[in-house]
């Protein structure tokens, strides 16, 4: 019989490999024109379906072909931009089907990795010169929400049945806060950029530098086929960006 402290060393690791393994696939592009075309197949006279723009963070997929020896990698895109937020991009959907030259894609774990200053399950502070990043979780307070279940026994939570997190329970916890301070300037993450995401893992939290001077602040949620990564662009200290995405089919 395994003891619990086994147990907890075990599920500790796999989901650090989990989330290194996500992390692994995330990437971005740089370009001279700011944006690199998404085509329908795997050559350049293949039609155009999407662009990335610098600072959109995509996935690459390698489920089908794990080891690709073509020139072209498939990808999974953020699409559709969510209209009632302005101060940033917040993209609603991912779109699976698509190809990007190799040549085009620099993997998020090719950037440079910022430290991590303190960590435990609650917190996360990460800090580089005067630049520091505070991520905080709290308790899930069922008091502060509207809750109701639906028929195939899953919860409907603030209107919303598509939340991300453990879709069969009420969550265990969410945001508290998330503030990046810089030359006693504090910049607060706005609610519409912590908003109904649940079940994080916050110890597994990742900031790294850009080529362009950009951030990328990445926490994972979930775990098994309910993992999902949220990984926000910050430029100028303020958010770009932001990609909601499971990373386990």
């Amino acid at each position: 019989m395994y003891s619990k402290n086994f147990s907890s060393v075990v599920l500790t690791f796999t989901l650090f490999l989990l989330s290194f393994i996500s992390h692994a696939q995330l990437a971005v592009i740089y370009d001279k024109d700011g944006y690199v075309n998404v085509r329908q197949g795997e050559t350049v006279k293949s039609k155009v379906i999407e662009k990335i723009i610098e600072g959109q963070v995509f996935f690459i997929s390698l489920y089908e072909d794990p080891e690709p020896k073509g020139e072209w990698l498939k990808v999974w895109l953020p699409v559709n931009p969510d209209p009632k937020i302005k101060e940033f991009l917040r993209y609603k959907s991912i779109n699976e089907e698509g190809f990007i030259h190799k040549s085009r894609i620099l993997y998020l774990n090719e950037l440079k990795k910022l430290n991590l200053l303190n960590q435990n399950a609650n917190k996360s502070t990460l800090k580089k010169d005067n630049l520091q990043v505070d991520v905080e979780i709290k308790a899930f307070d069922k008091t502060k929400h509207t809750i109701s279940r639906i028929k195939d026994g899953g919860y409907i939570i603030d209107n919303k049945s598509d939340f991300w997190g453990f879709s069969n329970s009420i969550p265990r916890n969410e945001f508290k806060s998330i503030k990046i301070i810089q030359n006693n300037n504090t910049y607060n993450f706005p609610k519409e950029a912590l908003a109904h995401l649940y079940d994080l893992n916050v110890e597994f939290t990742s900031l790294f530098l850009g080529k362009n001077g950009e951030l990328y602040l990445i926490v994972s949620g979930g775990d098994g086929s309910e993992s999902y990564e949220i990984i926000w662009c910050l430029k100028n200290n303020r958010i770009f960006s932001m990609t909601v995405m499971q990373t386990i089919p």
